[in-house]
């Protein structure tokens, strides 16, 4: 079940993703692998270099992507709430 959950999830945010035009920049990109590279003690751009390389930037736009998705479903929520107790 979990993993029939996850992937029902990850679609669903596939979808509204999507829908509201969520992406992430080459500099929001840029950005996460120089969090990365601070935190592994790496060369930024080497370590974009090679997340390219070995084709993982896709995977780190994805979840990056995933990322603000959910904090776009929580302030979608948050504005929902406030409106319900206003």
């Amino acid at each position: 079940p979990t993993a029939a959950n996850n992937v029902k999830t990850e679609l669903v945010l596939n979808a509204i993703s999507e829908k509201e035009g969520i992406t992430v920049e080459i500099d929001e990109l840029r950005s996460e692998v120089g969090r990365l590279a601070v935190a592994v003690r790496q060369d930024a751009s080497k370590l974009f270099k090679r997340l390219e390389k070995e084709g993982r930037l896709a995977g780190l736009a994805d979840s990056m992507i995933r990322e603000k998705t959910v904090d776009f479903l929580a302030k979608l929520a948050t504005a929902t709430n406030s409106e319900k107790e206003g």
